[in-house]
């Protein structure tokens, strides 16, 4: 190796990933530590150190060489760094069990990236529409010879891939919440004697379920999920007993779009989507944090604000409000039009209310008491919810070139 380089360039700083090298550096030198906000030195010693990271935000800026770092250590990590992280090292396809609001009875292959899929035989299911329904995801990912940065990437694919899914498809998914969790819960018990409760652990378990192939599954013998046109499938509300998984006839050109967009671009829908997703978990316990975070999903994907004047006195910008800037903006991704008004003007009338005056939602504070406009309320969260979703979708369509209306 040319030791007239720096460390950065010895050890391709321009061209790794920022959490793939630190996992690879933290088991090579068995420790780290964090002396400022914009470093990290291995092993964990500020002094004693072989290798210094420095980075902003997910980049890496520098790499230093430590006192403890040997010429034939640079040889060595350098090569490690080649094999195990920019080697290509082929492909795996991971499985996992989601849940949706609504069962998957059919299957869905995008590209050679992704596919869903119903769930296994073996999969216990719920005995009724309105539950958690599992299903199949099986996506494909980069493998490594290190098994941490193996890991490492097959989450952030699984990561992205059900942000973007749960922000485009209704009927919502997403994974168990949290592994580990307890609750408390009534046990099967026969009819006539007491109720009895326990405090047991969150968890699902399919018997036989691989979690990792070479392949997709085969697909015979089961029907496609259904496809609905783009307008009708987003506009679409409640559910009847009837109501199965259904996919927009865009889903393609819409998963197109995104595998498309520049990294930041990327980041930012799918920061909007984690607000959309949150806002589904904090459905049943604050539906002001529900509708909040259906406000902050709609504004990262706003445009910067324009630089305009300023007042004199107060310094404060003379341009557009927040509030014009966000109604503006909902018009131009979903049209005037389209069944679509009441969950406009539903969710503006939200957005003033609990960003500006601090205001709660009536579910929030009087819980199930028939107050004036709690009737309404639940009826509001879901119209705006899906407006919320149509935006999403609108704009990632946009970003691909699509007319979405």
């Amino acid at each position: 190796m040319n030791h007239t380089q720096s460390l950065f360039e010895q050890f391709r700083g321009a061209e790794v990933d920022l959490f793939e090298l630190h996992w690879l550096l933290l088991f090579r030198f068995g420790g780290a530590m964090q002396p400022r906000p914009d470093e990290v030195v291995y092993p964990g010693c500020e002094t004693e150190y072989s290798v210094k990271i420095c980075f902003g935000g997910t980049r890496v800026k520098d790499i230093l060489r430590g006192p403890r770092l040997t010429a034939a250590e640079i040889d060595s990590v350098g090569d490690q760094i080649i094999s195990e992280l920019l080697a290509p090292n082929g492909t795996a396809t991971a499985s996992m069990i989601l849940f949706s609001h609504l069962p998957v009875e059919g299957w869905y292959r995008y590209r050679n990236v992704l596919q869903i899929l119903p769930p296994p035989a073996t999969a216990p299911r719920p005995a009724f529409l309105m539950a958690d329904h599992p299903f199949v995801l099986q996506f494909r990912f980069p493998t490594s010879s290190n098994g941490a940065v193996r890991d490492i990437r097959r989450s952030a694919k699984e990561h992205d891939i059900i942000l973007t899914l749960s922000g485009l498809l209704a009927g919502s998914i997403w994974p168990l919440a949290q592994p580990g969790r307890h609750h408390w819960v009534f046990l099967p018990h026969e009819i006539g004697k007491p109720l009895c409760a326990d405090y047991l652990q969150e968890g699902y378990s399919c018997p036989g379920f691989i979690m990792e192939a070479d392949d997709f599954a085969t697909v015979e013998g089961i029907p496609k999920i259904p496809q609905k046109d783009h307008s009708a499938y987003y506009a679409s509300w409640g559910i009847s007993r009837e109501s199965r998984f259904e996919i927009p006839g865009t889903l393609d050109q819409l998963l197109d779009g995104f595998y498309d967009l520049g990294v930041d671009c990327r980041v930012q829908f799918l920061r909007a989507c984690y607000w959309f997703d949150l806002a589904g978990k904090f459905y049943t316990c604050s539906r002001s944090a529900a509708f909040a975070a259906l406000v902050s999903s709609v504004e990262t994907l706003m445009p910067p604000q324009e630089k305009g004047s300023q007042c004199k006195e107060c310094g404060h910008s003379l341009g557009k409000s927040t509030t014009q800037r966000f109604v503006e903006f909902v018009d131009h991704m979903v049209p005037s039009g389209g069944g679509m008004e009441k969950a406009r003007k539903d969710l503006y009338r939200a957005r003033s209310a609990l960003l500006h005056g601090g205001r709660l939602l009536p579910s929030d504070y009087l819980g199930l008491c028939p107050a004036a406009g709690a009737a309404a309320e639940f009826e509001n969260m879901d119209h705006a919810q899906r407006l919320v979703r149509l935006v999403l979708a609108n704009w990632l369509g946009s970003q691909a070139g699509l007319a979405m209306s």
